[in-house]
């Protein structure tokens, strides 16, 4: 075990000195204030070797501040290719977009780099690197265990706004994108991000933002609404987002009542 001490410069800065230092051919990322089971190293290995693959991914269950844990998920192992892996992840399955929960091959990981001093940073790279893969393997054994910290940057009063980044990070990705499945996959994971955090807003929020949010949200909508794979809540969800600030701010409100009551 090696410790490499270095100046605080957020969690992206970490995981570049820690690619860039490691001597093993793989790669596990696992945040300090998360948990792991005994064997979350060895079941990673084990499935890497057995099926030959460049990443693993395992479901990464959430734990509640009450001390809940979240639904686990079952489903039949398999191994795919790269794009349908970016798009699933996309989609939010198995283990979405975190670079949690996974084991990568160095030589992947290395040929991108973490944006420094940004929120959602696996959300601008964990997608490339899982499409740079030939063989991705998922399988349903939960052995990583993330903490919902309501003091983490991810759930600071300003999170929601680092949506705005977001934004254009999507706009770029929808725009180029050539597969389709891929594409649609990019506006879901939009509203599941905006969804997770619009809970922070309120009428009190900068209005212009808002409206700026809501008509991105809209230039989206078809694409969502022409994806088969999504539910009718989920397309009632996207219409109460996307159509005004009022229908927005209406959202928000039953968003901070469910997240009053899981927590309680």
């Amino acid at each position: 075990i090696r410790v490499i001490h270095k100046e605080n410069g957020g969690q992206s800065s970490a995981r570049n000195v820690g690619i860039e230092q490691a001597i093993g051919d793989r790669i596990v990322f696992i945040d300090s204030d998360d948990y792991v089971s005994l064997d979350h190293i060895s079941s990673l290995d084990e499935n890497y070797r057995k099926y030959s693959v460049e990443i693993v991914c395992t479901p990464i269950v959430k734990r509640y501040a009450n001390g809940k844990y979240g639904q686990r998920k079952k489903y039949d192992p398999f191994v795919t290719d790269g794009i349908k892996a970016m798009e699933l992840s996309l989609r939010g399955y198995y283990t979405g977009i975190s670079s949690s929960g996974k084991m990568f091959d160095k030589k992947l990981v290395k040929k991108f780099r973490y944006p420094e001093g940004e929120i959602y940073e696996d959300q601008k790279i964990i997608p490339f690197i899982l499409r740079e893969a030939n063989r991705v393997f998922f399988f349903d054994y939960s052995t990583y265990f993330y903490n919902q910290n309501p003091n983490s940057t991810m759930h600071s009063t300003n999170s929601f706004y680092q949506v705005k980044s977001m934004i254009s990070f999507y706009d770029d990705l929808i725009k180029n994108e050539k597969t389709k499945e891929v594409q649609s996959a990019a506006v879901i994971r939009l509203l599941r991000h905006v969804k997770e955090y619009c809970w922070m807003i309120s009428p009190r929020s900068d209005k212009k933002e808002i409206k700026e949010l809501v008509i991105s949200l809209r230039r989206y909508r078809k694409i969502f609404m022409d994806d088969i794979s999504n539910s009718t809540s989920e397309k009632i969800k996207y219409i109460f987002l996307s159509t005004n600030i009022f229908s927005f701010y209406i959202f928000c409100l039953f968003q901070r009542i469910k997240i009053m009551i899981k927590e309680q």
